[in-house]
């Protein structure tokens, strides 16, 4: 199945993330943070948005995520965090974002418990890029990201526990590679996308 329009892709998404129970992971001592995937339809074709983060920031510097971060005190729930981070870094008001689906909690190796939520943004869009927090937008169509030749999996130490190997999935996209924390996300959402989809990734 190619997925064509924007239809479609909400009809996969939502029944994809409703369809299994979602694994939650309590606090502890851990930090609340979010982030949005959001999907958007350019040329006809569906694309997934992500971001490079600048050298200036403290975690995760020069890694292509998605837009997010940590939750504030004054955020109602973790999707108005997935989208005022989203505002603060890329300038996609709240309004304009059509929240379809949400994913497992993650937990990244600097403490940070992640609430993946799944989006649909308008495009083209007049992006407001934080300089301070973004180096650039990329944008990947959904077709290159579930094709086999430009995904792989690797085995690595974890930074937690060196004796212990964990699994990366790597999406590689002209001088791009999304791998880590977002690289497990996208691995996740597109799994759950062929669920319910068995042809999805021919």
């Amino acid at each position: 199945m190619h997925i064509r329009n924007l239809e479609q892709l909400r009809a996969i998404v939502q029944q994809a993330t409703t369809q299994f129970p979602k694994k939650s992971l309590p606090l502890r001592e851990l930090k609340p943070a979010a982030v949005l995937a959001p999907f958007f339809l350019k040329k006809d074709e569906i694309h997934l948005l992500f971001t490079r983060r600048s050298q200036s920031m403290r975690n995760h510097k020069g890694e292509i995520s998605f837009p997010g971060g940590a939750q504030d005190l004054t955020d109602q729930d973790f999707i108005q965090t997935a989208l005022r981070e989203t505002e603060e870094e890329i300038g996609v008001k709240a309004d304009d974002v059509e929240i379809i689906g949400e994913l497992n909690h993650w937990i990244t190796y600097t403490k940070f418990r992640i609430t993946p939520i799944v989006g649909i943004i308008p495009y083209p869009y007049a992006f407001r890029i934080s300089s301070y927090e973004i180096d650039e937008i990329i944008e990947i169509p959904l077709s290159h990201l579930i094709k086999p030749a430009n995904r792989r999996v690797v085995y690595r130490s974890s930074p937690i526990n060196p004796d212990q190997q964990i699994k990366l999935h790597y999406f590689d996209y002209q001088q791009h590679t999304v791998w880590g924390m977002t690289g497990l996300i996208l691995s996740e959402l597109l799994g759950k996308m062929e669920s319910v989809a068995p042809d999805f990734l021919s």
